[in-house]
């Protein structure tokens, strides 16, 4: 078997590909991608940062008027 990891660019950032290949029989036998979205866009709900952001600020005002 023989692995490959190898980066791709897309319009919405890069795609971190790896392929595992069976060289005997000439064949991928499995395969995963990672796309870089994920990582930054993951610790917020996956939406946009702006949409984060606004969400933060409506909710601290809502917050600060309950005080």
């Amino acid at each position: 078997w023989v692995s490959d990891f190898t980066y791709v660019s897309t319009w919405q950032g890069f795609v971190y590909v790896a392929f595992v290949i069976d060289t005997f029989a000439d064949r991928i036998v499995g395969w995963g991608d990672w796309f870089n979205n994920r990582r930054l866009l993951g610790p917020i709900g996956n939406i946009p940062p702006a949409e984060a952001e606004e969400n933060f600020y409506a909710q601290r005002d809502v917050l600060d008027m309950v005080a």
